[in-house]
């Protein structure tokens, strides 16, 4: 372990002074308390603070916590308290901060770094990587994306003009499980590119979006906002293992379920029961249509649902 040296004065009862070395273990790099992360992910990440520090001189912290009541506060006294910027010959530093009960996320960073990370910048990272990572109930993924993505806007200088380019993504290959490809279904919804991505949707689906029918299905700022707060419940797979739910709490009423097909060993999203079977209510709330049958009953056996089809809180 390499320590940091610090150089003490003592004062010695007969009044001389001597100087003395003391050592004083730095602080972890990454801290992942909340054990979000996998060992692999954490190694990525102890390698993005390797790359920020050797070659953009900014000190790196990635702390995860549970429980904290004022999360800014918090962040603010964890850079201090983590020195961040203290190995950077410059002094610039910078901290991501997660809390795995609230799934709150903060970056926060000194005067030196502002304008390279600047607020809507962490904005976009928490809307658009965190809203979408969290509604499929990965935010490991997550996490180690806004982590590239701070590696990457070092590299690429602070952004120009009016209104900064949010860096390009690389998203997971879809189809592997329902979470990647609901990744990516967010992601096509954000930029208006469904149909650029006929990999993940079932046939009909894209049909439906190709034809415009699909006017039932959220995009870009409502979807990003209707999910803002939703937590994954449970993943819901199938006996046969053939179709697959992800769904939320019936608290959170505002978070509709979704649904998913393998086809060719591939999961892909069945977007079909919107505006038919699934049926959402203007200002938040989904319910069922109980006159429409649908395969995905299976993943709702354990819940009640009212003479209406919403579920019973």
């Amino acid at each position: 372990m390499r320590y940091v040296w610090m150089l003490s004065a003592v004062l010695m009862a007969a009044g001389s002074v001597v100087l003395v070395w003391l050592t004083v273990a730095p602080p972890l790099v990454v801290n992942d308390g909340a054990q979000v992360l996998s060992d692999s992910q954490r190694a990525v990440v102890a390698r993005h603070h390797e790359e920020l520090l050797t070659r953009h001189d900014i000190d790196y912290r990635f702390v995860t916590v549970r429980g904290v009541s004022d999360l800014d506060r918090f962040a603010y006294n964890e850079f201090k308290t983590l020195l961040a910027g203290l190995k950077s010959e410059s002094g610039k530093g910078l901290l991501i901060l997660f809390d795995a009960d609230t799934s709150l996320f903060r970056l926060e960073v000194n005067k030196e770094v502002h304008d390279l990370y600047a607020s809507d910048f962490v904005a976009q990272l928490d809307k658009r990587i965190m809203v979408p990572y969290l509604a499929a109930g990965r935010p490991d993924k997550g996490l180690v994306e806004i982590s590239e993505l701070v590696v990457a806007r070092a590299r690429t200088g602070p952004p120009r003009g009016a209104r900064a380019r949010f860096p390009d993504r690389r998203l997971p290959a879809p189809g592997g499980n329902p979470a990647e490809t609901l990744i990516h279904h967010f992601a096509a919804m954000d930029g208006n590119k469904a149909g650029a991505l006929r990999g993940i949707y079932t046939p009909e689906t894209q049909a439906m979006l190709s034809e415009g029918a699909g006017k039932a299905v959220m995009r870009g700022e409502t979807l990003l906002q209707s999910y803002r707060n939703c937590r994954v419940e449970a993943i819901k797979e199938s006996p046969e293992r053939a179709l697959a739910v992800i769904r939320y709490p019936a608290s959170q009423e505002h978070c509709a379920p979704w649904f998913f097909r393998k086809l060719d060993g591939r999961w892909v999203l069945d977007l079909t029961l919107s505006g038919t079977a699934l049926r959402i209510k203007p200002g938040g709330g989904w319910r069922f249509d109980k006159s429409i049958d649908h395969p995905y009953g299976f993943a709702f056996d354990d819940w009640q649902f009212d003479d209406q089809g919403f579920p019973v809180k």
